[in-house]
């Protein structure tokens, strides 16, 4: 029992260096935004993110960094649009839609209507990131947008009631977006996870230099939270094997 006391030690150990480490990433991330991003927009990023990090799900905290690589490389004011929901397009020949490709799932969406040579893609992390919906468009040109509510695919609906609520909430964001389209009395503004945006797929903001995701940060963090799932003194400690 001794040793196993030791090992349990050295992997908290571990954990809290790892989440120190993350931390120090984060805040490198953010670094210049903070003084121009709203304050309950960082406050409200901070506390989802926080929960994210006390899961301790290596998975959902490297695509997190994914995500927060764009709003690293975006300039102040662009930075926050984007958690706020608005739509963006890059003329990358599809650079960032492949990077982040293997991240997600195939989606739906109405954004650009028949000019998709490649399907939509979602991905989700966690509370801090609801989800990241990216797609490419025929000339090569990558879009991209934070929504409030993730769409999930269909036999996850069918399956999950998780994701079955997910689907409600956002097919009521999504009438949200398109009353405030059509009716003349109404701001057309897309609906993200932290605010809104009137930069919708018909007015987006053009980034005139490219986005490059580098690996992961976190995808040593991801081996480490996998390691510990999978320890055999782990298991012999929870089960009493």
């Amino acid at each position: 029992m001794t040793e196993y006391i030791s090992d349990m030690s050295k992997i908290a150990s571990a954990h809290h260096d790892a989440a120190h480490d993350i931390l120090t990433v984060w805040e490198q991330r953010l670094a210049k935004h903070n003084a121009t991003i709203d304050s309950k927009v960082k406050s409200d990023l901070a506390i989802n993110f926080l929960k994210d990090l006390d899961k301790m799900d290596g998975e959902v905290l490297t695509k997190a960094d994914l995500i927060m690589q764009i709003v690293e490389q975006l300039d102040t004011q662009n930075a926050e649009e984007f958690l706020k929901g608005a739509h963006f397009n890059v003329k990358d020949d599809g650079h960032l839609y492949n990077s982040l490709r293997q991240y997600g799932y195939e989606r739906i969406s109405s954004h650009h209507g028949s000019d998709k040579p490649s399907s939509d893609i979602g991905i989700k992390a966690g509370s801090t990131f609801a989800q990241l919906l990216v797609g490419v468009k025929s000339d090569g040109t990558t879009w991209f947008q934070i929504e409030n509510s993730p769409m999930p695919n269909a036999t996850d609906i069918i399956s999950d009631s998780g994701a079955l609520l997910d689907f409600i909430n956002h097919t009521i964001d999504t009438s949200m977006y398109i009353a405030c389209k059509t009716l003349p009395f109404l701001t057309p503004v897309n609906i993200g996870q932290y605010g809104t945006s009137s930069h919708l797929d018909y007015n987006p903001i053009i980034l005139e230099k490219p986005i490059t995701l580098e690996a992961p940060v976190l995808e040593a963090y991801k081996s480490l939270v996998d390691n510990f799932e999978n320890s055999a003194h782990i298991s012999q400690i929870f089960h009493g094997e």
